[in-house]
């Protein structure tokens, strides 16, 4: 095959220096890798927050496995993906591959060879070489335009284009006709819909769910045809393709268009939409009024402006290429959710399975997000915040329940309930545009009333609640005796303890409303993580509904940790936690253990457990002990450790922005431990410079971090102040950040050969 010309000026062009923050993002980090080894992030070409991205299609969609990965040499075609992360399902997706020669719609043998020295991918634009076809195109929040270019003289160009896949596994209550197709008698559109939604099995049936697109091509069509699904083995289908056909309604259901052999470009145009044919060919002629083959090159502008305004709110100085590829990568990361569903004043809920006036986002990973993904964006999008919070309550009001991960409705997966941390962390740092009332509301009946299946269901992983929502699985229990019981639910350890932090938040939006004895009542609650604590065995263990402990080995007790894990997962009460640990020294010394185990392992090839997300804040609790330098090098060892620029990415997969948030607010030097409370912990800052800049809701002003006599062994803070006062605890408020003003950090450099001795002394 010949090297397209565009792959020798790629190359070329790598080889200059970038010279502005967008230069440094490459979206083919955490691309390549299996289930939670890697970063499981798609190359996403788009806007920041969008609707839906675009990605090029090298494998079936499924639950734990993306359109996109590295290691794969076939393309199969290009998808608008709303899939949020690597565990969750895609929802009413669309795919199209360009192909000459014989028509082939089957995903098993349509797919040509892929070269990825040929790919050029930024967020705004991404182009693509395969099987002698060029593929340029840009995105939007709800639409695309690609330009393809055919090999000159080939064969029969066309274009296949899959309206609905019948997904292996998919529910029972799946009516044989969750897709259809139609091909326009103009000779230049094509319209289609699905119901395809992966997470279904998790929820309930939405009839009125729909993903609906529009397609327009700049050449008409010479002749076309339809597909529909057949059953081959293992329940995989393939296709009968029947030509002539011009529409076509089936659980996997597509369709062709071919063109004059003279075709040497297409431009193909698509809208999306959650709500219409009608809305989504609205959308389209709204974000790309452009036609013929300018529309890429305007859109891409657009596109690029859009992350150029993103980016301009955070900037960072340092010497570190490496740091700055992974910290501009990861921003471009977090920037990508929650995305805003929303379509110009209306949009679908699949709570209610209605269409609503307003604006909507979804795709929250808040059992991830609440950590550190949240609270970067109070920082880089707080323009967003109100509308992200709104977007909470209108689902409350709409479903009955606060989400814990929705998909687009209720999935019941992950613990606790997130989204009141995220409510209270809102309302702490200022945020008033969003229904209060309406918050704490929804927080307190979270809180307080338990579903009518809490004693029957054990809120399994992924299980098959229906139209049950899982909230706080396991709050009757909770209630009842102050932990949740493992004989009767699952992650029984986890949820007590995330219940605990959760009622942290629900007393901060209880004071905001005015109910006195609803914050006292959650106050005192927070303090049930105590009920699972052995003090016979030093850890939280699982405990039986009639007071008697478990073997933490003889169940799932834990969630996406062990009990060395948790034994750190009290970040909303630090005091306490020391206390029942025997003081300050006993916890310093238990924290050099666990990190000097797990961390440092030799046969875990000293990867951290980083990955998992409820150990992302126990490097900092060194600092509430006094024991600062090890809060610092702990955090500079994984900034340094588990983030890399190769296609891996990270330890653990993104979901959702959390992992890259972690890496930007560290590498700024602060981080929170409970989000709720506004407070972010000092740690070890990689940068030398960061600037901020602050708007609305806060009054205009900007932020400027500075880092003197860094270094990468230069792991030690010796000192940290801002705007001239000592920051003596190592700890600074939101309040104080968002004003403005200087935060300086002194770091030391000789410390490097007294932290090996420590260490080798600890070991001993």
């Amino acid at each position: 095959m010949k090297t397209p010309l565009f792959c020798t000026l790629a190359a070329a062009c790598a080889l200059v220096a970038a010279k502005e923050p967008l230069d440094y993002i490459d979206p083919l980090i955490g691309t390549e890798g299996k289930g939670s080894q890697y970063g499981g992030m798609m190359p996403m070409t788009g806007v920041p927050f969008g609707s839906i991205q675009w990605v090029p299609m090298t494998r079936l969609t499924e639950v734990g496995s993306l359109s996109y990965n590295e290691i794969d040499t076939q393309l199969l075609g290009f998808i608008g993906t709303r899939q949020p992360a690597i565990w969750m399902g895609d929802w009413g997706q669309v795919s199209f591959m360009p192909r000459t020669g014989a028509v082939d719609c089957d995903f098993a043998t349509r797919g040509t060879p892929f070269d990825h020295a040929c790919e050029q991918v930024v967020p705004w634009r991404t182009r693509i070489a395969s099987g002698g076809i060029v593929t340029d195109y840009a995105g939007t929040s709800r639409a695309a335009v690609y330009r393809i270019r055919f090999p000159k003289g080939a064969a029969n160009p066309h274009v296949v284009v899959d309206a609905s896949r019948d997904y292996v596994g998919r529910p029972t209550d799946k009516t044989p006709a969750d897709g259809f197709i139609s091909i326009g008698s103009d000779g230049r559109t094509i319209t289609g819909w699905n119901a395809d939604r992966l997470d279904a099995h998790h929820a309930y049936p939405l009839p009125n769910f729909r993903g609906w697109f529009v397609m327009e091509f700049s050449r008409p069509f010479q002749s076309w045809g339809c597909y529909t699904g057949v059953p081959r083995e293992k329940g995989y289908q393939g296709v009968k393709q029947i030509p002539d056909r011009r529409t076509a309604q089936a659980n996997r259901v597509g369709g062709w268009v071919a063109f004059a052999p003279d075709c040497e470009e297409l431009v193909v145009k698509v809208g999306v939409s959650l709500i219409s044919a009608e809305q989504a060919r609205a959308n389209l002629r709204r974000e790309i009024p452009e036609d013929g083959a300018a529309a890429v090159d305007a859109v891409a502008a657009r596109s690029r402006a859009a992350w150029s305004a993103q980016f301009a709110r955070l900037t960072i100085e340092t010497p570190r290429e490496d740091v700055k590829t992974i910290f501009y990568t990861g921003l471009y990361h977090a920037l990508l959710y929650p995305r805003e569903i929303d379509e110009y004043g209306r949009y679908y809920s699949a709570f209610d399975d209605r269409v609503h006036e307003g604006r909507m986002y979804n795709c929250y990973s808040l059992w991830d997000t609440y950590r550190a993904e949240h609270p970067l964006l109070t920082f880089v999008a707080p323009e967003r915040v109100d509308g992200m919070m709104q977007a909470l309550v209108d689902m409350y009001r709409e479903g009955g329940w606060l989400p814990k991960w929705p998909n687009p409705s209720y999935t019941g997966i992950m613990i606790g309930a997130p989204a009141e941390v995220v409510l209270a962390e809102a309302w702490t740092k200022g945020f008033r545009g969003f229904d209060m009332k309406a918050a704490y509301e929804a927080v307190k009946k979270n809180a307080t009333v338990p579903q009518p299946t809490d004693d029957t269901f054990r809120w399994e992983d992924r299980g098959l609640f229906g139209r049950t929502p899982e909230t706080r699985g396991g709050l009757a229990s909770y209630m009842k005796r102050g932990w949740v019981s493992c004989d009767r639910t699952t992650e029984s350890v986890s949820r007590t303890q995330d219940f605990s932090l959760n009622d942290t938040a629900a007393a901060i939006l209880a004071e905001a409303a005015g109910d006195a004895s609803g914050a006292a009542l959650f106050r005192a609650r927070s303090h049930s993580w105590t009920n699972v604590w052995n003090a016979e065995r030093g850890y939280f263990l699982p405990r039986k509904a009639d007071g008697s402990w478990a073997d933490p080995a003889s169940g799932h007790h834990y969630c996406e940790c062990s009990p060395e894990t948790a034994l750190w997962c009290v970040p909303h009460d630090v005091d306490a936690l020391v206390r029942l640990m025997g003081g300050a020294k006993e916890f310093e010394r238990r924290l050099d253990g666990f990190f000097d185990t797990v961390f440092w392992k030799p046969e875990r090839g000293n990867k951290s457990i980083h990955g998992n997300e409820p150990s992302h804040h126990v490097a900092y609790l060194y600092n509430r002990v006094g024991a600062y330098d090890k809060t610092a090098r702990r955090v500079r060892d994984i900034l340094t450790r588990s983030y890399s620029t190769d296609r891996k990415g990270f330890d653990g997969n993104e979901d959702c922005g959390q992992m890259s948030a972690w890496y930007i607010l560290s590498a700024l030097g602060i981080y929170p431990l409970n989000p709720a409370d506004g407070w972010y912990e000092i740690g070890s800052p990689l940068v030398d410079r960061a600037t901020i800049r602050l708007g609305a809701p806060y009054k205009p002003a900007t932020l400027f971090l500075v880092v003197r006599n860094q270094a990468l062994e230069n792991w030690r803070v010796k000192s940290v102040s801002f705007n001239g006062k000592p920051l003596a605890d190592r700890r600074i408020h939101h309040k104080d950040l968002v004003r403005g003003g200087e935060l300086v950090f002194e770091m030391d450099g000789k410390i490097e050969a007294r932290w090996a001795l420590a260490r080798a002394n600890a070991k001993r």
